[in-house]
């Protein structure tokens, strides 16, 4: 094989390991790759004719190689922005939630601070003193319109005579929800939903939340954290 040829493969098979290392790679870089290895085949033609196929063989093979990262990696193009893949698809994660019985999909708008998905509030249960029925809403945030950063669960307590009902359906919801992308429920995160207590829960992918919300009635909020 050819010194130039060498420097060719070489470089190809750099670029697979820096994939394998999480240096992103972008796609003009891609297309700068196709252009180079349609140049070096056209070089080497001209050459001795065993030579030529067994060094077009190795530069083939090493194309091969890059862009099978491609296509079973999807964060080739780019480090992938959260931790947990499934925040990495803005309209996968709304169907998961569909399906898990967040009601009707809507559309991901912007609210100038940043991108924000909202359903209708899901009522359970009886009126409580202000006219409303408890009730369930859920949300998605981020800064970027490419990738899910917060999902987040409410209960609003309207009806206080009900409320260990609410706390659990709230903590059914949430298990739920939960399994749709794909994370455990913590136990001590199950207890603090079904209690009505405040914790957080940290690892080096998500942060879960359960927070009270401030207002007239008795809220809280479950948050998922994608790091």
């Amino acid at each position: 094989m050819t010194n130039q040829t060498g420097l060719v493969v070489d470089w190809m098979n750099g670029l697979v390991n820096s994939r394998k290392q999480k240096t992103p790679m972008y796609v003009g870089g891609s297309i700068g790759l196709v252009l180079l290895v349609g140049g070096a085949v056209w070089w080497l033609l001209p050459r001795d004719d065993l030579r030529a196929k067994a060094d077009a063989n190795r530069i083939h093979q090493a194309v091969i190689n890059l862009f099978l990262q491609s296509e079973y990696d999807t964060s080739f193009v780019g480090l992938q922005p959260r931790q947990i893949r499934l925040f990495n698809s803005v309209h996968q994660l709304q169907n998961k939630l569909v399906a898990a019985g967040t009601g009707t999909i809507r559309k991901w708008r912007t609210d100038h601070d940043g991108w924000i998905y909202t359903t209708d509030f899901q009522d359970f249960g009886e009126q409580g003193s202000n006219g409303l029925p408890n009730n369930l809403t859920f949300c998605l945030e981020s800064p970027s319109p490419d990738y899910i950063e917060t999902l987040r669960v409410e209960v609003n307590i309207n009806n206080s005579h009900e409320r260990e009902e609410a706390l659990q359906t709230y903590t059914q919801t949430v298990e739920k929800i939960m399994g749709a992308i794909g994370i455990s429920m913590p136990e001590n995160i199950k207890k603090a939903l079904r209690s009505g207590t405040q914790l957080d829960v940290a690892t080096i992918r998500y942060v879960l939340k359960n927070s009270r919300v401030t207002g007239a009635i008795e809220s809280w909020q479950f948050a998922v954290i994608s790091r």
